[in-house]
């Protein structure tokens, strides 16, 4: 696969222990996909809507999503809660799945 899909967090300035914990689990899941994705973390009230950021990112951050939240692909996944790594891990093989039937 040749395409890299962005992981995204957003975190409290400075961050908090639950958004510490969440960019761990982010962090994880790029380890086991080191070719595909990419983590991309930006920090509420700093970062504001940041050119690297997806179309999904930019509207949590607009909408003032709650923190620690994320995107995969730029679709929300979680807001306030540390996500599971298994959740993760289906959400991105869906990705991937679903790019290589569709090709995008």
């Amino acid at each position: 696969m040749s395409k890299i899909f962005k992981v995204e967090a957003l975190v409290a300035s400075p961050p908090t222990s639950k958004c510490q914990e969440m960019i761990g689990v982010l962090e994880e899941l790029v380890r086991r996909h080191p070719d595909e994705l990419q983590l991309l973390v930006f920090r509420r009230g700093i970062d504001l809507f940041p050119d690297e950021a997806t179309e999904g990112m930019k509207c949590m951050m607009q909408k003032n999503t709650s923190v620690p939240a994320c995107a995969v692909n730029g679709m929300f996944f979680s807001s306030r809660v540390v996500p599971k790594l298994e959740e993760l891990e289906t959400r991105v093989q869906d990705v991937f799945r679903t790019y290589k039937m569709t090709g995008s």
